[in-house]
């Protein structure tokens, strides 16, 4: 929903777009989230029923996304979001398809868990340096009977080299309203390593209710979500600017020249002009020439005529 870097741009930029005729709009489930709602100030000021400005929100949606099983769903009450480009293209337009495309596919499934929940990090490997995000999923049926906010950690474990066991690097607090069934934390600075996330619910009623009795009896049982943290990249990888001063060194020392893009049409004729002499020095021997060879008969039948002429064998 964000149209703009600045959070008081963007609604600025909500507020001056085209408005629309219609929409379909209705009651946000719980573990919805609204983004978007009507308000008829003058409809609202007539009902005799007060209700918070959340109940107003949620009972007028139009714009809502929830968690359903593995995925997501972004529910658009209006059909005529192409008058968002009257009189500036595409640009507010195509920005927030292009959003609501790349949030519904950069949703990744949450392999590990049971009919209960599901956790696990955003992404199976993360650069070194890079936050980890810990996201868990609660299944509807068991967000429905839970308190608005509930106590739920992720334990970071590491796995030492040479298998020489696990150690605990962070225990991460998970935030975030319990109907809407989605819990998040983040760690950060994790050395690069082999890592599993456990999760840890202070309450043995809710732990049994969402990890199973078997958890907490053996440890062996408990549900484990690898991710792994790789080495930082070397600078050559990281650094891709030019560096202009170590090629004109390369080129002085090679009796070359450094072209820039500017200049690079002038290549063709520099490699052109530039002349290689080569000599080449080839050793045949004497009696290796056809010449030597017509020689040697020539001789050889002058000799034999003169010895018939003076009448020798």
């Amino acid at each position: 929903m964000q149209l703009d870097v600045s959070p008081e741009q963007s609604d600025r930029i909500w507020a001056e777009l085209p408005r629309h005729f219609w929409g379909v709009i209705g009651m946000a489930k719980p573990g919805a989230v609204v983004l978007a709602s009507f308000l008829d100030e003058d409809a609202w000021t007539n009902k005799q029923v007060k209700q918070t400005e959340e109940e107003r929100l949620r009972n007028q949606a139009i714009i809502v996304r929830q968690n359903y099983g593995f995925g997501r769903v972004l529910f658009i009450g209006l059909d005529s979001t192409w008058r968002w480009r009257y009189k500036v293209g595409d640009t507010y337009h195509h920005r927030f398809w292009g959003q609501v495309i790349r949030w519904a596919a950069s949703d990744k499934p949450l392999v590990v868990g049971n009919e209960n929940v599901r956790f696990g990090t955003r992404e199976p490997v993360f650069p070194e340096g890079q936050d980890v995000d810990v996201v868990v999923r609660l299944e509807e049926h068991v967000a429905r009977g839970l308190p608005e906010r509930v106590e739920i950690g992720a334990r970071i474990l590491r796995q030492l080299p040479d298998g020489k066991g696990e150690e605990t690097r962070a225990l991460v607090p998970l935030a975030g309203p319990a109907r809407q069934r989605i819990l998040e934390g983040r760690v950060r600075d994790l050395p690069a390593g082999a890592y599993a996330v456990e999760l840890v619910v202070p309450d043995p009623v809710l732990s049994g209710r969402l990890l199973g009795p078997a958890a907490n009896a053996d440890p062996k049982f408990r549900l484990r979500a690898p991710f792994t943290v790789t080495p930082q990249n070397s600078d050559e990888t990281v650094q891709l600017e030019t560096n202009w001063t170590l090629l004109e060194e390369l080129a002085q020392k090679s009796g070359g020249r450094v072209f820039t893009a500017e200049d690079a049409s002038e290549l063709i004729d520099w490699l052109t002009r530039q002349s290689v002499t080569r000599v080449e020095r080839t050793e045949r021997k004497l009696w290796q020439s056809w010449l030597t060879l017509w020689v040697f008969l020539v001789l050889l039948c002058a000799e034999w005529v003169g010895r018939k002429l003076a009448g020798l064998p």
